[in-house]
């Protein structure tokens, strides 16, 4: 039997089984906890702690039914969390911030969001009921190569163009992109990078400007920059760095990190068709506690 008695967190549950075996029957209760394993149901879901400093505005659009300028809407275009420490969001300046401000499980809004200024909130302060599972994400054995790399396992686009077919690439060390520098590619397509900085006016287009077309996996610890008037369109997800964007950025897509911080006159333009990928209906089980009866 599967039951959530009282005293159990809202993505917790009490399973209760027997069984028999070499003629002994036994019992056993359960105490497990489901994650969702989807980290992009929004634009931003920092693990750690979000930080939002300037004038910074999220939006969410629906790349399924027409372009950003025709669909845009300032719903669903909120901060998340899984931390539960005090200040866990913190937004500072003017932002204007389509959606909620989550915190994780069992924190407290009052403590575990500070606004300073003249924030825009759309939305509403709430408290998670069930964390999101950033997994470990690994290179599979047929990765190809994503462009010519230096001597220290660098890709650098330095005021160039790559046109790149669809497929799952790699890069030994950080992918970088200088100066008016465009990475564009023609099919849907995953990269794995250790590390990923963008600055200028340097841009990373998915297939057909669909940010669902573009998974870009950071699996390093170096800080992930994006600064300049940088333009991307697809996801970044970095389990174990920090993501940090400064200056005019535009993300089309959404941020997933061990932390996020956004400063600057950044724009995060959130697809909602991306709650519809990367496992959004999956959730990961963990048993918290087991005895026998």
């Amino acid at each position: 039997t599967v039951t959530q008695p009282a005293g159990l967190a809202a993505n917790q549950y009490l399973v209760v089984g027997t069984g028999t075996a070499n003629a002994m029957t036994q019992s056993l209760e359960i105490v497990v906890e489901r994650s969702l394993l989807n980290p992009f149901r929004g634009p931003v879901l920092g693990d750690q702690a979000v930080r939002i400093d300037g004038s910074v505005v999220t939006r969410s659009w629906d790349s399924t039914r027409g372009t950003y300028f025709t669909t845009w809407s300032e719903t669903q275009a909120g901060l998340r969390t899984n931390s539960t420490n005090d200040g866990a969001i913190r937004l500072d300046g003017s932002a204007v911030i389509g959606g909620d401000l989550e915190v994780g499980r069992g924190g407290d809004v009052s403590r575990g969001i500070r606004i300073n200024g003249s924030v825009a909130l759309r939305g509403e302060r709430r408290v998670a009921t069930e964390a999101i599972v950033l997994e470990t994400k690994t290179p599979p054995a047929n990765c190809r190569s994503l462009g010519r790399e230096d001597r220290n396992g660098d890709v650098v686009l330095d005021e160039s163009t790559m046109t790149v077919a669809g497929g799952t690439y790699c890069v030994t060390r950080r992918l970088e992109l200088k100066g008016t520098s465009t990475l564009q590619f023609t099919g849907p397509a995953t990269v794995f990078a250790a590390g990923l900085k963008t600055s200028g006016s340097a841009t990373v287009l998915a297939a057909d400007s669909k940010p669902t077309n573009l998974a870009v996996n950071v699996t390093g610890t170096q800080r992930v920059d994006l600064n300049g008037t940088t333009i991307f369109y697809g996801t970044i997800h970095a389990k174990s760095a920090l993501i940090k964007t400064d200056g005019s950025t535009i993300i089309y897509g959404a941020l997933a990190g061990q932390g996020i911080e956004i400063r600057g006159s950044a724009e995060l333009r959130y697809d909602r068709a991306l709650r519809n990928t990367q496992g959004s209906n999956t959730y990961s089980t963990t048993i918290r506690f087991w005895q026998q009866l």
